[in-house]
Formats: C-alpha cells, structure tokens, sequence
C-alpha cells in the first residue's frame, strides 16, 4: 500500500496581527500602570523666610556626619537616645544637617524614624567649614 502526502504550500505567519497585539498590550500596560510616587516624603526646607517660630517650641538641630555620627546641638547622641527623647517630646522642631558625604539613603532612613517618633522635621545644610 502506497500513501501518497499531498505537498501543502505553508502560509508565513502574519506579522500584522502580532504588531497589533504588542501595541495592544502596550496601550494597556501604560493606562494600568501608576505614574505617582509609591511613597513621598514630605518635607520643609530651612531657610531664611518671614514665618517667626512658636516661642512654645524649641528647635533642635541634627547634624549627620559622613562617619555615621549624630550631633544634637553639638552633643553626640546614638539613634536610639535621639529617638526616645523625640518620643519624649512629641512635635520637636528639628532641623536636619547632612554633612558632606553623608548618603542620601542614611539621611531619608533617619527622617523616617525620626517622623515616626513624632518630631516636625527639616532640611538644613551645613556650612562649610574653613
């Protein structure tokens, strides 16, 4: 017994309709997408400006050095004593100091916990020393 196979001429694969499909998939994945920040950060910058202070409050200043030590008011304070004392105090005013080679990282981490013990946070620079 003899089989014969009939020669069938193979269609290419249309290109159209899988273009489509990728710009399809390309219009949705924009419009579900979120363009908004996952998580902000808000925050006030000190500067020279007309608001006078509440005289009920007293305003701390936080230097960050680029070694990882904290300065309270030219005191040297660990993390942890920094964070009891703001708990202590809730609505602290407190301007924060990064020094030069300070990472960016250490300073937004210290904030979050700082905001989280209740203090009212800014953001200062240090002057430059001679």
């Amino acid at each position: 017994m003899q089989i014969h196979s009939l020669n069938r001429r193979r269609r290419p694969i249309p290109l159209t309709a899988l273009v489509d499909v990728v710009f399809i998939l390309l219009f949705f994945f924009m419009l579900a997408s979120s363009y908004q920040n996952y998580r902000g950060i808000d925050l006030a910058l000190a500067g020279a400006g007309t608001q006078v202070a509440e005289p009920s409050t007293e305003l701390f200043v936080l230097r960050m050095l680029a070694d990882g030590s904290l300065l309270l008011d030219d005191v040297a304070l660990d993390e942890d004593e920094l964070l009891q004392r703001f708990s202590a105090q809730p609505d602290s005013r407190v301007v924060v100091q990064p020094g030069a080679g300070v990472v960016l990282q250490q300073v937004v981490a210290l904030m979050d916990r700082l905001r989280s013990s209740g203090a009212r946070l800014a953001l200062g620079r240090l002057p430059e020393s001679p």
